[in-house]
């Protein structure tokens, strides 16, 4: 199932099963959170805030028009598990489609999963993310 929503208050909203999110039934948590850093009301980093402050397990990609180094480390930093520029055509967005189902397996089957931030910031030679 995928649940496509309006804004990041509307994503808090999801994951906290507030409002008319509650009824997990209708609105199941999650395995995956793919978003982007600029929405309206809270932004891509304010929701990745949220979680890492309530240590949800959850799969977090970001999905972002920015490649700016210092979105990409902030993201990171804030617990995102991948980042990818958004897919300028269709057959990008295809190998996108099959690297997040490759990652969620990996992530739900309890292996240790490398993230690609791992190996994005290792190759760049970037700070590696603080523990806990």
């Amino acid at each position: 199932m995928v649940t496509t929503l309006a804004n990041g208050d509307e994503a808090i909203m999801y994951l906290a099963g507030e409002g008319k999110f509650c009824d997990r039934a209708i609105y199941p948590f999650p395995d995956i959170l793919v978003l982007d850093l600029k929405m309206p009301g809270r932004t891509g980093f304010d929701l990745l805030e949220w979680v890492r402050n309530r240590k949800l397990r959850l799969l977090t990609i970001v999905n972002s028009d920015s490649g700016q180094r210092s979105d990409i480390e902030r993201a990171l930093d804030l617990g995102a598990n991948d980042y990818h520029k958004k897919a300028p055509d269709l057959l990008t967005l295809i190998d996108w489609v099959r690297h997040l189902d490759e990652s969620w397996a990996q992530w739900h089957s309890g292996n240790v999963w490398r993230s690609w931030g791992e190996g994005f910031r290792e190759a760049r030679g970037m700070r590696p993310v603080p523990p806990g």
